[in-house]
């Protein structure tokens, strides 16, 4: 019998709680921030303040920029650091509550969840975190160099002002990527493990099918969160030109709902298939025997139960399942259709980009 309760895993904090647990534990003489709302709170006052500052330097420099544009990438230095904490925590709790179905000892599933944790929270902490993120600034000084002359022109004097905050910004937004990619793998590998001998009827297709809706309401976040930011693209002082990368963010919705999907469906299915070669089993010996009432009775509520848990995996789509899937659809499609307007209707554009890359290429 799986023992009810949470597994005995201690929490591993993100990389933007780390600074202030330190500070907290020499305040409070040795004991730790058990609740994450305090880095929460102090990270959307440093994104406040960042905005105060980025909108007073921008008047005392006579520019100006889109509230909006500044909210979410300014303001990004404060919510996307304090996202990545509350997520940190819930990612944790999620955890606690599948890891005791899992069939895997307490000291692997330890591990496994620090492992887990540090690779999609630690961002800098990880080596091919850092990779992917030198990639990343790569890319966003290409699109300053090439887009340079326009943006400069128009900000002539807010120009290296506006380049001080976004280099911040940078910095704190490739944490995201970075912790999309390695949540995917960290699904993929978690729906490749087997649950622990009767499972399901103590539980774990309840718990497995709450992990599902938790993730389905991440993902409309998500999917707002890019609606936002294609907005806040337009606004910015490179405009719609910033539209050409919207692909490589549009798809993630589906990628995690095609995830979420599969990580249920194949720890029910796997633990179902075991289990219904046992009640076989049973089957077989029952009917080799003389008919025993109470041994009938257990065979028809052993059965009734396999049916309620097979729900679980062959559930009918909702109505909001359904708007999830065909938004996540329509987003991927749109980011291409962006970029595509977004190449397409600037030929200033396309001619940098040839400028830059067969400059490149002759140095």
């Amino acid at each position: 019998m799986i023992e009810q309760g949470k597994c005995p895993i201690e929490y591993t904090s993100s990389l933007f709680e780390v600074p202030f647990e330190k500070i907290f534990k020499k305040i409070t003489k040795g004991r730790t921030m058990e609740k994450g709302w305090p880095c929460v709170v102090i990270w959307l006052m440093i994104g406040g303040i960042s905005m105060i500052i980025f909108t007073l330097g921008l008047h005392w420099l006579d520019s100006s920029i889109d509230l909006l544009t500044t909210f979410y990438f300014v303001g990004g230095l404060g919510w996307v650091p304090a996202g990545m904490c509350v997520m940190s925590r819930a990612y944790y709790n999620m955890c606690q509550t599948i890891y005791p179905y899992l069939d895997e000892s307490d000291e692997n599933l330890a591990k496994r969840y620090e492992k887990s944790a540090n690779s999609i929270f630690g961002y800098l902490r990880n080596s091919f975190n850092v990779f992917i993120s030198i990639i990343i600034w790569t890319l966003m000084l290409i699109t300053v160099i090439i887009n340079n002359h326009t943006f400069s022109s128009e900000y002539t004097s807010a120009a290296k002002f506006i380049y001080i905050f976004y280099i911040l910004v940078g910095i704190v937004f490739t944490s995201v990527p970075c912790a999309v990619i390695r949540f995917l793998w960290a699904l993929f590998k978690l729906k490749k493990l087997k649950l622990k001998n009767y499972a399901l009827h103590c539980g774990a297709g309840n718990q497995l099918q709450k992990i599902h809706t938790n993730c389905i309401v991440l993902i409309w976040g998500i999917f707002v969160l890019l609606l936002l930011l294609s907005v806040a693209m337009l606004r910015s002082p490179y405009h719609e030109t910033l539209w050409i990368w919207l692909p490589f963010f549009g798809f993630v919705p589906l990628a995690l709902f095609i995830m979420n999907h599969k990580l249920t469906s194949s720890l029910i299915n796997a633990a179902l298939s075991r289990e219904d070669a046992v009640i076989q089993e049973q089957i077989n010996r029952i009917l080799e025997n003389p008919p025993i009432e109470q041994k009938n009775i257990l065979l028809y509520a052993l059965l009734g139960i396999q049916d309620k848990l097979r729900e679980h995996t062959k559930r009918k789509a909702t109505l909001a399942n359904a708007v999830v899937f065909i938004s996540t659809i329509l987003g991927g499609i749109g980011s291409i259709a962006a970029a595509i307007f977004s190449v397409s209707s600037n030929e200033a554009i396309l001619q940098n980009i040839m400028r830059f890359f067969t400059g490149f290429v002759y140095t």
